[in-house]
């Protein structure tokens, strides 16, 4: 059968049509956010909080077309999990390892036990609170940490001013979360920062930029040259401390990739 010049023509057209779609938006990847206060979180009509906004820096200077789209923290969770050419700020934890890339270190932080100023009992350990009622984020790295020092009373909430709340009427004798994140999540609860103790420090971590494991590492590379010209300008300071962000002491050890990645 002989197939005609002027189809071939349409044939080899329609070929080249397809095969430039992809290189068109090979390299746009899907950026969300899960809530979390201090680092990610509505502000109007765009998303705040230090880690986000130093995305939404590292995006513009890149002339990334669309915005971040927040969602709940589980959701965002399981969306990097499972999703296709998705970036995201994120924890690293050995529980999450598997599940996505590790390329692009934003922040680092400090998961701490966290008390009432004045309370009555004297706690400075998780061993302290081993049998008592503790309130962690559902799905963070402060439930991996209380699962694994055996706390048998864990309360679980889908947002974290629901644990200042808490602790402030006495529900919890403790909670543990990122130092940044609890310190914003109090005061969204109406409640004075000042009133909480820092028991202990449990954990130093680091927030990365992570992928879900089809991203490119071109494309990855492309994230880390725009945050490494933020550190090299004065932005990444700025944005930090317009957030009042607390960089954790120097003298503490640094945040590492968990064992499981070694």
């Amino acid at each position: 059968m002989r197939i005609s010049p002027m189809i071939i023509r349409r044939l080899l057209l329609v070929l080249a049509a397809a095969l430039a779609l992809p290189a068109a938006t090979a390299a746009e990847v899907r950026l969300i956010a899960g809530t979390i206060p201090g680092f990610c979180e509505a502000k109007g009509e765009d998303v705040g909080g230090a880690s986000c906004a130093l995305v939404v820096e590292m995006a513009r200077r890149m002339h990334y077309p669309h915005k971040i789209e927040l969602m709940p923290f589980i959701r965002a969770l399981e969306t990097v999990r499972l999703g296709s050419n998705v970036i995201m700020p994120l924890g690293r934890s050995k529980a999450r390892e598997k599940n996505a890339q590790w390329r692009v270190v934003l922040l680092e932080d400090e998961f701490v036990l966290i008390t009432q100023k004045h309370a009555e009992e004297a706690i400075d350990s998780l061993g302290a609170v081993r049998d008592k009622a503790v309130g962690a984020m559902r799905g963070g790295i402060a439930a991996e940490i209380a699962h694994a020092g055996g706390l048998t009373r864990l309360e679980e909430v889908a947002e974290e001013p629901l644990n200042a709340r808490k602790l402030a009427a006495g529900r919890i004798v403790a909670w543990i979360g990122a130092w940044n994140s609890i310190r914003q999540a109090q005061r969204q609860a109406g409640l004075p920062v000042a009133d909480l103790r820092r028991a202990a420090v449990l954990q130093r971590f680091a927030i990365y930029l992570a992928a879900s494991r089809d991203v490119p590492a071109e494309e990855l590379d492309k994230w880390k040259a725009a945050l490494d010209a933020m550190r090299a300008d004065g932005t990444y300071r700025r944005i930090l401390a317009e957030y009042d962000y607390e960089v954790p002491p120097s003298h503490a050890k640094p945040a590492s990739a968990p064992a499981a990645s070694r």
